[in-house]
């Protein structure tokens, strides 16, 4: 039980990592591209 558990926050802990780093890669290409507008 209590191993099922922490296999379950592991995963949890991996798609949260997961998840800012595309969030972080959109924020980026979304800001490269205002830059190359506006230059």
């Amino acid at each position: 039980e209590i191993h099922a558990l922490r296999a379950q926050l592991e995963a949890a802990k991996y798609d949260l990592i997961k998840y800012c780093i595309g969030t972080l890669v959109s924020i980026s290409a979304v800001g490269l591209a205002v830059i190359r507008i506006l230059i």
